[in-house]
């Protein structure tokens, strides 16, 4: 398991949106120095074959870890870039509960959320409408239950559409334009 979040060693600073791209900044506290992660770190599971040297990863309970796209801004910042609709082999993230740890010389650590952050966190809530607006996906960037991690939901909510009208009411429609019209 990582550590608990008691003194992180990273910390989410800001959140922005440009269209499906979730940006957000983290920095690095003071006295923790980056390293590349190592891949078969038993804190996170990586599938087979990665070979990423990212120093971000997404991650939840039993699931393999993505590494995620990172700019270094100076020795302690970076932006982190998550296309969130087409994130790996061209599909959304998965439904669920993901986190972030970042990789210092120590291993790996939890990105815990700058409180002043966290009442702007609802507002930075984004939902995507398509499919003739009966399906929408939801990301929710927030902070876990117990302590101030961040966490990023996502969900992807289906609606059938409308059932198709009847021949009957097709007809009363039909009846009752037709009237109008004649009467006009």
């Amino acid at each position: 398991p990582l550590p608990a979040l008691s003194a992180p060693r990273f910390v989410l600073e800001a959140i922005s949106w440009e269209r499906v791209l979730l940006r957000l900044e983290i920095r690095r506290l003071p006295g923790a120095a980056s390293a590349a992660p190592e891949l078969d770190a038993p804190e996170l599971l990586f599938e087979e074959g990665a070979e990423d040297a990212s120093v971000f990863v997404l991650h939840r309970a039993g699931e393999a870890a993505h590494p995620l796209t990172s700019t270094r801004i100076d020795e302690e910042r970076w932006i982190l870039t998550i296309n969130v609709t087409n994130f790996e082999n061209r599909a959304a993230v998965p439904n669920g509960t993901w986190r972030i740890a970042g990789r210092d010389e120590s291993g790996w650590h939890r990105v815990a959320c700058e409180l002043g952050l966290v009442d702007g966190l609802d507002a930075a809530s984004r939902s995507f409408l398509h499919a003739r607006n009966t399906r929408a996906y939801v990301v929710e960037p927030g902070i876990a239950q117990f302590e101030p991690e961040f966490v990023l939901r996502t969900y992807f909510f289906v609606r059938p559409a409308g059932a198709p009208p009847s021949p009957a009411r097709v007809r009363r429609s039909a009846r009752r334009g037709w009237k109008k019209a004649k009467r006009s």
